[in-house]
Formats: C-alpha cells, structure tokens, sequence
C-alpha cells in the first residue's frame, strides 16, 4: 500500500512540475541575448501607407538601428518620452525595442517586421507576451499614413484561420490605454508596457507564426516604435492549483493579467468569483476543478475559457516575507536582498508585484523608489505558491523645486545649475548624466545635449539625499544647403526643398529676395522672375539655423495672340499660321481638342468649320494654347440660269444658248430636245453651248425643251432642272 501511495505522490509530483514548467520555444524572449530563431527585417514604406511586401534585412551597424536588443540593468533605463521603465515587467534579462525614435525624411518612412515560427506542441497552448509603444503623433495625415503597430498570429498550414491575438494600433487621440506628453509642438502618445495572452486551440502540429510590424509615419517625418517581451515561463495560464501541505493558505488560483472582466465557476457552474485570483482557504480536495472565463479588452483579442484541477503536493513549503523596509527615496531599497525572504523553504523561485492579486510585476525590484506595499510570490518546483506584502518606507531629502529650463538653440548651452535650487538652507548640489549617478557631469553650466540629467540634493539636515530628471533641450539647427530651381512660372520655392533632409516635417521656413534677410517674400509659392532667393529653416523651438541661395531660373511663357480668321466660303479653305504672329522662341502646333491630344494634320488647309487649338513651347517647355474658331460658309444651292430664248443667225449677238449655274457641281448632263421630244443636243462640259444646229444642220425655228442634271458637292445630293428655250432666226 505505501508503495502505490509513493508513486501516486510521484505521478503527481511529475504532473505539477509539468503544468509549472512547460518549456517555451527556443529563445522566444530573446534570454539568449541575441535574435535566433527569430527572423528580422526592414524595409521603407511608400508615403501612401502601404506596407511593403519586399522586406529586406534589417540595418544592424549604423544608425538608425532598427531591432535592438536592451540589456536588463538597475536602475532601468527609462523611456525618454512616457518615462517608464524600458524593459518589460516580467523580469527578463533582454527586451527588443522594434524600430527608433529617427525619422527617414521624404518618401516614405521606416518599417521593421520580426517573426518566430513555431509547432504548436498540444491542443491547449498558450504564450503570454508584454509590449508598449510609443508614437509620435502627425497632423493633418491619413489614417493609414500615421505610425502604426501591428501584431499578427498567422497559421501558415491554414492562412485562413485566424485565431486570437492578431491587432493593431495607429497613432492618434482617442487610443484606449494610451497617455500622452507634449515636446515643443509635437504630441507624444505612448502606452506603457500591457500584456498579452495567446491562446492556440485545437491545433496541435500546426506551423504559426508570431509577426510583428513597427513603423513611422509613411511620410517619412515622424517617429514610432515598439518594445517586445515574451514570458520565458509558458506554464498554464492559471497558476497556484498545486499547494503543498506547508501551505498555511490554501490554494490561491492566479489568472492571466491584462484582461478587462474574469468569471470563476465551480463544476456545479455556480459563479464563485470575478477577480484575477481566487482563494481557497481551506484548500478544496482533490481533484476538484475550477473553470475561469476571461473578457478582454475591446479589440484586444478574444474571450477564452480555461480549467484547472486543484491538487495537493506532499512536500514542505513555506514562504517568509520580511513586514517592512526602509530606505532613501534617491537611491530606493532592494527587495531582491535575501534577507527580506529569510526563513522560506530553500530553492523558492520569487516573483515581484504591485499588487496583491499578482497581476502587475514590478519592473526594478532591485531598486524600488516609490513607497508603499508590494508583494513577493515565492513558488517551489512542485508548483506550489504564496504571496506575501512588504511595506516600504522611504524618506526623502531635501525638497527641490521643480525647474526646466528653458530649449535653446545650438550653438547655445544650457545651464544645469540654473535648475537646481531649494527652498531649505544648505543643500548641496551635484549632477549626473544618469540616473544611477555613477557618471558625474564635469561642467554642468554648458550641458550641450538634448536628453535627461540628473540633480542630487544633500543636506546635513537629512539623512537621505533627493535626486531628481530634468530635460533638457539644446535643439539642433535645421541645415540650410544652396538649391537649384528651374521651371514655368509660377515658381513655388517649396518645391526646391521637396527632396532634400532639409525638410524633416517640422520646419518652417522663411524666404527672402536679398543675402540680408531684409526683405521677406510675401508668398513664396508664386514666383515669375529669375534670380537669386534665400531662405533659412526654423525648428519647432524656433532656432533658425543658416541661410543658403536658391538659384532660380525661370522660363519664358510663349505668350501669343490669336487673330481670329475671317470667314470663307467653300471650297476656301483657312491657314492655321497667319492666325498668330511667329515666336522666335517658341515652336507651335496644332490640334483638334482643347486637351491637346488629338494633332491636327492639315492646319494650313482647314476646310471644316470648328474650334481648333494652337499650342506654343518654349526652349524652357513651357507652355501656353488658345482656341481657334474657323468658319467655312456653305454655297448657294445649285441652279441654272437660262434665257428664254435665242438667235442663232450669225450677227455675233445672242447667237448660242448660254445657260449659268451657281452652286458647286458636277454636271451630269444637259440634254435639248424638239418639240417631238428628238434630243438634238448632248454634252457634259457645263461650259459647252447650243448653237442651234444638231449634226451639223440648222434647226428650225421654234420651242425646245431642256434638262440640267448636275451632282451637288458640297452637300453630296443630284440635282435637277427643266426648261423651255425659243429659237429664232
């Protein structure tokens, strides 16, 4: 009996030890201290705000980096805009910062992508990882044109599926968990370091990828980036189902963090509780089996419902937690120091957190310079656990007043002494250039560097020292380089700077006619005359940095009258060239629409009435056209004209039947016959004439009749006419 109750305790030892230490995939926190398994790129997008599709390799040596390793250290380094801690909160030893706060200037700005793949190794798997961003916020851009962070979970087996975890966050007022700081003119939005859950179901074998994208505004002139942590522990989400007999109590059932409402229920489905821990004390028996349903945040995943089975661990367990500490607020206490966990059960793991719940790790337990309860969770390799409070308690210095001083502009220094002063006698001051006040500042009057610095205060008076940030803006003069600038008028000075660093997206600049910036341009985008202009660039902190020239060359208009043609008649026709004067400078041609697509071939013939088109370019191509109206009057109507009579006797006068036509013909025929309907005259020259005779012989005196058969040209019809004609003698 004792031996089956010894390998009862074993299996569940084994099985406690399995849900407490799931391995995670390799490296997935990057505790390696460098990127394997992962696979990093880098690429720019174009300033529509398309992400790129043809990633290339990220810039490891130079500047900007884009995916940056940072080292865990106490004091932490501190997010120079949200001032919160760079590394993530889980107590990592390496944190990835994706992207930088550089800008790529025009087309297009920087756009970083890191990916890990990985076989899902059961039906039920769950990775949980932190992040915080940090956006700079541009004005007057498109949604899809401002920084963005996106975090995909893809199924490469099935691109279809799309299980939770996969969202987005673009840069703008409104965001949900995001605060904001005003630098100059710039808004600053950042969202300090949230977790979250990953939960892959029913997919065991399966191929995913984890992708993550960081990028800058797609203009090219503002800043985002990303910090990325996965929690090297991929034990069950919900810890602390196993408690050891030591265990004064019970079982307390922690949930994953980061979620927006929590559901416990028993198996009976009664609710039980809706915080992020349950406890149990007395511990419940064996085998009992709890379920926990968590909401998240609105676009922040998806609800999950998980289980988990209390079981009790036969081994000792105890975790001592010292009641208070005390300490200076400058250099903060250490609750890493043994002493505070004297008297627990030897090879405790310890975690640290703000609250009682476990939820919110404290980032630098071993400098904690804000006073008040935190807890300390010790777990043992069977999994089982407890939290414990330590109160801290920390006196302050001297009290410092809170200065900044004011930006200045390059060459310009700043005097760090300016800001250090208190309202109590004899404290002394010293400066440092960071926040562990290992590396002093030996001229503190001409700091020469935008960043944070550091004052410490001291005082016989009091046992502690004060030590306080204060930012410093030395702002950079915005480079000014001679330009070229050529083209029609009007001229916009602008367009010089389009594709130059001179235009970072927060300059204004300001242009003048002379070398003595005395004479401003009143508006700079509607210049028509060649010549030297100057022009300087002013920051967001108003330094204006050096004045450069922009030559402009500015060419001719072919400027033209048009002389609208005089009307003609048809079969007249109009030449398009004596319409205008010639240009010496310009070449013309000539079209049919006003878009001045269409050419127009037969411009010194034009036959058709309608408005035609003159274009003039000059050697600068420039270009000026103007309409053209051309009017061809139709002809009369054809008609014959004949005489009602004629005398064929030789006297010279009225001796031949001459009929007159108008109009625009061809004549067919015109046919003469007797009164016996004889045809005694033929011909089809409308300028050939009856002289009374046929076939060579006079014809009698009398009546005859005629037909006219001519064709129409000009409106493309056959025309006809009958008539009587007398011959006399």
């Amino acid at each position: 009996m004792w031996f089956k109750r010894f390998l009862l305790l074993c299996l569940m030892l084994a099985t406690a030890r399995g849900l407490f230490a799931q391995s995670c995939p390799s490296n997935i926190g990057f505790e390696g201290g460098d990127f394997s398994i992962w696979q990093c790129y880098a690429s720019r997008q174009d300033t529509t705000g398309t992400v790129p599709i043809n990633w290339g390799d990220p810039i490891r040596n130079g500047a900007p980096t884009q995916h940056t390793l940072i080292k865990n250290k106490s004091p932490q380094d501190l997010d120079p805009y949200g001032r919160f801690p760079v590394n993530s909160p889980n107590g990592s030893n390496y944190t990835l910062m994706l992207g930088n706060a550089q800008v790529a200037g025009a087309h297009g700005g920087y756009c970083e992508r890191i990916t890990y793949e990985l076989e899902v190794p059961n039906d039920d798997y769950t990775l949980v990882y932190y992040y915080a961003v940090v956006f700079q916020n541009p004005k007057d851009h498109d949604d899809n044109q401002q920084p963005k962070f996106i975090a995909n979970v893809n199924n490469l087996d099935d691109p279809s599926d799309h299980p939770c975890g996969s969202f987005s966050f673009t840069a703008g007022a409104g965001l949900r968990g995001f605060e904001s700081v005003q630098l100059g003119k710039e808004t600053i939005y950042y969202k300090p370091w949230s977790p979250i859950t990953i939960r892959i179901q029913g997919r065991k074998g399966k191929r995913f990828q984890l992708e993550f994208i960081n990028r800058d505004c797609a203009l090219g002139g503002h800043f985002g980036y990303t910090y990325l942590d996965f929690n090297e522990n991929c034990a069950s989400p919900i810890t602390g189902n196993n408690y050891c007999a030591g265990t004064t109590t019970g079982a307390v059932l922690t949930a994953p963090s980061g979620f927006d409402q929590y559901l416990w229920t028993n198996s009976k489905g009664d609710t039980v509780g809706r915080t992020p821990t349950l406890k149990l004390n007395p511990a419940p028996p064996d085998g009992t089996v709890y379920s926990l349903q968590i909401i998240p945040y609105s676009g922040l995943g998806c609800q999950n419902t998980f289980t988990t089975t209390i079981q009790k661990v036969n081994g000792p367990f105890k975790l001592s937690v010292q009641g208070s500490i005390g300490g200076c607020l400058a250099t903060g206490v250490n609750l890493k120091d043994p002493a505070i966990t004297q008297g627990s059960s030897p090879g405790l793991k310890y975690e640290y957190y703000t609250d009682a719940d476990g939820q919110n790790f404290l980032s630098d337990p071993s400098m904690v310079t804000v006073p008040g309860d935190y807890y300390i969770r010790g777990s043992n390799a069977g999994g089982c656990t407890d939290i414990g409070k330590i109160h801290v308690d920390l006196q302050d210095g001297p009290v410092l007043e809170q200065i900044t001083p004011s930006p200045v502009c390059e060459p310009q220094k700043v005097d760090l002494t300016a800001a250090a002063k208190s309202p109590q006698a004899g404290v002394v001051f010293d400066y440092f250039l960071d926040a562990s006040l290992t590396s002093p500042i030996l001229n503190p009057k001409a700091i020469n560097e935008t960043g944070y610095y550091y004052i410490r205060g001291t005082s016989a008076a009091f046992p502690c020292t004060t030590v306080r940030s204060v930012y410093v803006v030395v702002a950079p003069l915005i480079s000014a380089t001679d330009k070229v600038l050529k083209g029609c008028p009007p001229l916009n000075l602008y367009s010089a700077l389009t594709n130059s660093t001179d235009n970072g997206g927060r300059a204004v600049y300001n242009f003048y006619t002379d070398a003595t910036l005395t004479k401003p341009i009143t508006d700079p985008t509607i210049i028509t005359q060649s010549g030297t202009y100057y022009y300087n660039a002013q920051n967001s902190y108003g330094c204006v940095g050096n004045t450069a020239k922009i030559e402009v060359t500015v060419y001719p208009i072919p400027y033209f009258t048009v002389q609208q043609p005089d009307n003609v008649v048809y079969p007249r026709t109009v030449n398009l060239i004596f319409t205008h004067p010639p240009l010496t400078y310009a070449d013309f041609t000539y079209w049919r629409d006003a878009e001045l697509t269409i050419p127009l071939t037969n411009y010194q013939n034009i036959g058709e009435s309608g408005t035609y088109y003159i274009k003039a370019v000059s050697f600068g191509g420039c270009i000026q056209s103007h309409p053209v109206t051309v009017i061809i009057k139709p002809p009369p109507e054809p008609d014959l004209i004949a005489p009602t009579a004629f005398t064929p006797n030789g006297d010279g006068i009225n001796d031949e039947f001459r009929p007159r036509t108008t109009g625009i013909i061809k004549l067919n025929y015109f046919k003469i016959f007797n009164r016996y309907g004889k045809e005694v005259f033929l011909t089809g020259d409308i300028y050939k004439r009856w002289n009374g005779a046929a076939k060579g012989k006079p014809e009698p005196v009398g009546t005859y009749y005629w037909i006219f058969s001519a064709e129409d040209l000009y409106r493309k019809k056959e025309y006809t006419k009958t008539g009587m004609i007398t011959l006399l003698r």
